[in-house]
């Protein structure tokens, strides 16, 4: 893979339907040389399978991006092409990584409540408005993020991974409250 170029969308879906595999390899029909398939029930006791995807940025739309409503991981890290319209109805999404992501904002993700992990490191655009409502979250990266303040993660009791490394926003009368977070980064 080391050929592919470098205005790339990369997408890692961890859950994919015959419907979402079918409009993936319609988007791109270069696809299958990139897709990996791996069922890791086979390989060990992890019980989930995920599919690698790799798109020129050009073909991938929010139009193609409604569709996947079975995904449930998804990398968005860099992204300049999907906005919030394209996210909104995967609503079974668990892990979300907006890390240095300029297009999806609050509207995209506040819907998005089966979040377990979400990486916000180094964006501008997600607020304490987007987040407040994600308390299924048990992993936020908030690294080099001053738009998440403790009025966003205050009701966020099921944390168990905080990163709030260069972030001066959150502070430690929050994170003293928070009695399930195991690993703090800071």
């Amino acid at each position: 893979m080391s050929n592919i170029p470098k205005d790339i969308v990369k997408i890692i879906i961890q859950y994919a339907g015959n419907r979402e595999i079918i409009l993936l390899q319609d988007l791109c029909p270069e696809l299958l040389k990139y897709v990996i398939v791996y069922d890791l029930d086979e390989i060990n006791k992890d019980n989930y399978k995920y599919i690698q995807q790799l798109c020129p940025a050009d073909n991938v739309t929010d139009d193609d991006f409604k569709c996947l409503i079975n995904i449930i991981s998804l990398d968005l890290s860099k992204n300049k092409k999907i906005t919030d319209e394209g996210i909104k109805s995967m609503t079974k999404l668990i892990n979300l990584n907006l890390r240095c992501n300029n297009k999806i904002t609050d509207e995209g993700i506040k819907g998005l409540t089966n979040l377990t992990s979400l990486n916000l490191e180094s964006n501008d655009k997600i607020t304490d408005e987007g987040i407040k409502g994600l308390t299924n979250l048990t992993s936020l990266n908030l690294y080099n993020n001053d738009k998440i303040t403790d009025e966003g993660i205050k009701h966020l009791i099921n944390l168990t991974n905080l990163d709030i490394c260069w972030n001066n926003k959150i502070t430690n009368k929050i994170i003293k409250g928070m009695t399930n977070l195991i690993k703090i980064i800071r």
